[in-house]
């Protein structure tokens, strides 16, 4: 039954019936206060008056599910039995929708929380979620597993079952619930009607209409009686609401043993009012001498009135059953019987005085080392307790990420001052000797994607002694992701021995301790296949990874976290056959990875990594598509944009979105000069992403490496800039260093602000190669300024030698062609500088210089056309030089066009080649050069 207010929107006099019935029960066959029913006049008939609204024809379908019949109905739902209606599998699952006349935002609000709750339990003793969706009325329905079968007290009377038999199912409702606790879910609703037996003897746990774990004010405020009268515990019956724990599940668990082994209730009664008050304060009816001993102090101790008093977990109430089972000595029989005598004790007050003496005299010879044993095990009930607290949080992390898309800023900001207040409980209470206190704290921070302090709590935990597959799974989860972050790292690192030498170090800090702890975990978890889909994935197995990742979905179609995962995979598979085989023959892979990505956001609607990891895809796959200049390219920016825009929404903390969102603003810009299209407001729109990114990650190395790229497209575009586009511009401007000297040209202030953005990128990441590129394409493009624009040869000069500076120190991070192609057209910009200074010696100096550097390319690349024309305009200059000055310059023609005739003999050339070619023979008739018979080999048409 569920006891609690709500107001329902409609006919006064339904609404007044509706709260009578609330005050009844949930349905007139589950009302167990005593071995006679109490009758509930009218309840069918008014369930069906307020649900006929809503009432779902046989043959009406949802989704993919096709109505068979009305089966059921309770207090917040009605039931269907259905089956698939889409060909493929047909299958059969009971559907669960909200009646018109009830649905109200708070019932509504419960059932989103129900469908949440099951997405996040994958559990064979509990029934599976399949499917949810809405109604045209705006009705949730979700769909889950049929269970045909019998409540476990009815299914145990039928079969006439012995006390072993019963034992033995009910140990799987401990197995379940205990799961459930693990996942932070409190049930608070145990009670036959909600446990089903199929033919295979599985029971099957049901119904978490009303569970939590800890209940939010706006669904469950204080005072009100949440629950089924009979199964509550003391502070549900009381409605401490915020008192309630996995401890409260414990004695609804000894409510169902009693009446399961008895088939009569602990405390019976002829209305709820008095049932209650049993509840509360009257000790459980006196079970038969037939039930063993031990058996009765195991359910004895469930009852206990005080939390404290009962079994701290459903765990340990499971261990003492099996003890039960197996003739070992069970852990409730001495407590239970110390207790007893201090009650009965409590009623002679004589007599309590005498004991005391006898007790004191009894503590006076206990041993020192008896008294630290019960310390320790203080300690470690209330590490439980910490525990317990850890999956709390995150479980209600989870469910936050499966609601409908909001940000959850503000929530997170609860979950941290949640982890911060248990990390201050464990400080007060001395309790992390064992470990089992860093692995809460540690796992809640793994819940809230902290891997920085989670990895340092898991190993506090593991270094104090505690050992769990839990704790191994976690540490293993959290290696692997240190373990990517460093292959991510090492991609920007070109140098193939300082790459190799970066990744072994973090082998052997992050790699090989994944490996390790998956290895321990995978086996023996609920999300094996999940972990070894990790271990596999980051072994480069990427088949491995599919299969196994697969499995996992199959297995529970609502854990989206795998989904996302296999997504990552499957782009992962998509790289390496692309780069192996060619992109077009690894396009099914891109197209499943995106597929899966799409399901996870479906489900975790409200994850921002999800929403992340969707931007850092469509980044790249804009950029991979930009120089096909298809019809769709605009459709994939502005789906790129929107994307990432999303992701900011979600994670405004998210560097990398900052960073990819600045990239496709820059990419978009790209496209449209090369379309000859206006482009610079996406290039202020690149900037200005980067600089909010900056607002959060002061003088972040990536971000200022990523303001230099729009800030060199505005810089070099500037000169062609109408009124309109500055006063776009002038906003850019604003945000310059004071240092800067405003007083200098628009483009040289935004080249200015770019090396600076870059150098400073570069004193915190040395190694970074694309930085160093950017660096020297400043400077380079400097250089051109002041030399074309300003008319200042001194600060070209200077620049055209800083970019050979970082075009050289580009060798060592693995650029080596593109750099000394570089540095070779930075002696010819040199040669042409000394050539309108008037210093022809100088220039032939550098231009034997640039043709000396380039041919080190021609002996790597041996045919690539662009090096060789950079030598032909190399040569031509030099010779021109010559000719200008009446040198003498003979002795190179015949070594050059021997040169060229040998380009011209390559059977790659196109017209554009050709072209090229003429215009160098054209140019030599020009200087008077006769070019008559000098090139054989390049006779053609155009």
């Amino acid at each position: 039954m569920i006891c609690q207010w709500w107001s329902v929107t409609t006919d006064k006099d339904i609404e007044d019936r509706v709260l009578k019935l609330l005050e009844i029960s949930e349905q007139s066959d589950e009302l167990e206060v005593s071995d006679n029913n109490l009758e509930i006049p009218g309840y069918t008939g008014l369930l069906s008056e307020i649900s006929d609204e809503s009432d779902l024809n046989d043959g009406d379908v949802l989704g993919v599910w096709k109505i068979i019949k009305h089966i059921g109905r309770g207090g917040m739902s009605n039931v269907y039995l259905v089956e698939r209606n889409d060909g493929h599998i047909h299958a059969k699952a009971a559907l669960k929708v909200i009646p018109q006349g009830l649905a109200n935002s708070s019932l509504k609000q419960r059932f989103q929380q129900e469908r949440q709750i099951l997405s996040d339990l994958n559990h064979p003793n509990i029934a599976k979620l399949y499917d949810a969706g809405i109604t045209k009325q705006g009705l949730p329905w979700f769909v889950m597993e049929f269970v045909d079968g019998d409540d476990l007290v009815s299914f145990a009377e039928k079969n006439n079952l012995n006390i072993e038999q019963r034992v033995i199912l009910f140990r799987q409702v401990c197995e379940a619930l205990n799961y459930a606790h693990s996942k932070g879910v409190i049930h608070r609703d145990i009670k036959p009607s909600n446990l089903l037996v199929d033919k295979e003897r599985n029971v099957k746990l049901l119904d978490f209409g009303i569970a939590s774990a800890e209940e939010n004010l706006s669904l469950t405020m204080t005072g009100v009686v949440v629950g089924t009268p009979g199964y509550l515990s003391p502070e549900q019956a009381k409605g401490l609401t915020h008192d309630i724990d996995r401890r409260s599940d414990v004695f609804s668990l000894g409510v169902l043993l009693y009446k399961l082994v008895q088939n009569h209730m602990p405390f019976e009664a002829d209305s709820i009012s008095e049932i209650s008050y049993k509840t509360i304060h009257a000790e459980p009816a006196t079970l038969n001498r037939s039930i063993p001993p031990e058996l009765q102090s195991i359910i004895y101790k469930c009852l206990e009135k005080k939390v404290e008093d009962r079994y701290s977990s459903v765990k340990k109430l499971a261990d003492d059953l099996s003890a039960w089972l197996n003739g070992d000595i069970v852990s409730a029989r001495k407590i239970t019987t110390i207790h007893r005598l201090v009650k009965k004790i409590k009623k002679y007050p004589i007599i309590s005085a005498l004991m005391t003496l006898a007790v004191v005299a009894l503590i006076t010879g206990v041993s020192y080392g008896l008294y630290q044993s019960y310390l320790t095990s203080i300690k470690l009930q209330a590490a439980e307790k910490h525990l317990s607290k850890a999956q709390e949080i995150k479980a209600k992390v989870r469910r936050t990420h499966m609601m409908p898309k909001h940000q959850v800023k503000q929530e997170y900001q609860e979950f941290n001052n949640e982890i911060n207040e248990l990390s201050q409980e464990i400080e007060r209470d001395n309790s992390n000797a064992t470990g089992l206190s860093s692995y809460a704290l540690g796992s809640a921070f793994l819940a809230m994607r902290n891997y920085e302090k989670a990895l340092n709590l898991l190993k506090d935990a593991e270094s104090k002694g505690w050992r769990s597959i839990d704790l191994s799974a976690a540490l293993g989860v959290t290696y692997a992701h240190f373990w990517q972050k460093a292959i991510e790292e090492s991609n920007s690192i070109n140098n193939p021995q300082r790459k190799e030498q970066f990744l072994n170090e973090k082998r052997k800090t992050y790699y090989n301790q994944a490996i390790q702890y998956l290895k321990k975990s995978q086996s023996a978890t609920s999300i094996s296949n999940y972990l070894s889909a990790k271990l596999a994935y980051i072994e480069s197995k990427y088949d491995e990874a599919i299969i196994a990742i697969e499995k996992e979905i199959e297995t529970n179609p609502w854990h989206y976290e795998a989904m996302s995962f296999a997504a990552t995979i499957y782009n992962a598979k998509y790289n390496q056959t692309g780069e192996t085989s060619g992109y077009e023959n690894a396009v099914q892979y891109k197209e499943i990875s995106d597929l899966r990505l799409q399901q996870a956001l479906e489900i975790g609607d409200s994850d921002p990594e999800n929403y992340v990891q969707y931007c850092e895809n469509m980044s790249t796959e804009v950029r991979k598509g930009l120089n096909k200049l298809t019809n769709e390219i605009d459709q994939s920016f502005k789906k790129a944009i929107q994307v990432c825009e999303d992701a900011l929404y979600m994670a405004p903390n998210s560097k990398e979105t900052y960073i990819n969102l600045s990239r496709i603003y820059a990419d978009m810009s790209h496209y449209l000069k090369l379309n000859k299209e206006p482009f610079m407001q996406m290039d202020t729109k690149s900037y200005f992403t980067v600089i909010h990114g900056l607002n959060i990650f002061p003088d972040d190395a990536e971000l200022l490496a990523t303001s230099v790229s729009p800030l060199f497209s505005l810089a070099v575009n500037a000169n062609n800039f109408d009124s309109k586009d500055f006063e776009l511009l002038e906003p850019v401007l604003n945000t310059f260093d004071s240092g800067i000297n405003h007083e200098k040209k628009i483009p040289e202030l935004i080249f200015l602000q770019a090396l600076k953005n870059i150098d400073f990128s570069l004193k915190q990441n040395p190694l970074s190669l694309n930085s160093r590129k950017q660096h020297a394409e400043v400077h380079r493009s400097l250089g051109i300024y002041y030399e074309e624009q300003i008319k200042n040869y001194d600060k070209a000069d200077f620049h055209y030698d800083q970019a050979i500076d970082s075009f050289t120190k580009m060798q060592d991070l693995g650029g080596k062609i593109a750099s000394i192609g570089n540095i070779a057209e930075m002696y010819y910009n040199k040669a042409l500088l000394r050539n309108l200074q008037g210093k022809p010696g100088e220039s032939i100096s550098f231009l034997d210089k640039a043709i000396e550097t380039n041919q080190e390319v021609l002996d790597i690349t041996q045919a690539k056309f662009a090096v060789y024309n950079n030598t032909m305009q190399f040569h031509y200059e030099k010779i021109e030089t010559l000719v200008e000055n009446q040198q003498e310059y003979e002795y190179l023609l015949d070594e050059y066009f021997a040169f060229v005739n040998r380009i011209c003999g390559f059977d790659y050339l196109e017209k554009l080649h050709w072209y090229i070619i003429d215009d160098i023979i054209d140019s030599y008739t020009k200087l008077g050069i006769d070019t008559m018979n000098r090139f054989p080999e390049c006779q053609f048409e155009k």
